[in-house]
């Protein structure tokens, strides 16, 4: 049986790049904007 696996709250390219090599099946970003790790939707 596969693992859903998701990582949220990512900022970087960096970040993006290791979630995926660690073997993330999805990724999340954050779009409030009081939340330390907010991105602008256009980055995302």
């Amino acid at each position: 049986m596969a693992l859903d696996i998701k990582i949220c709250g990512l900022k970087t390219d960096k970040a993006l790049a290791a979630a995926l090599a660690g073997g993330a099946s999805h990724v999340g970003f954050i779009f409030f904007a009081k939340s330390p790790r907010y991105v602008e939707p256009a980055e995302a």
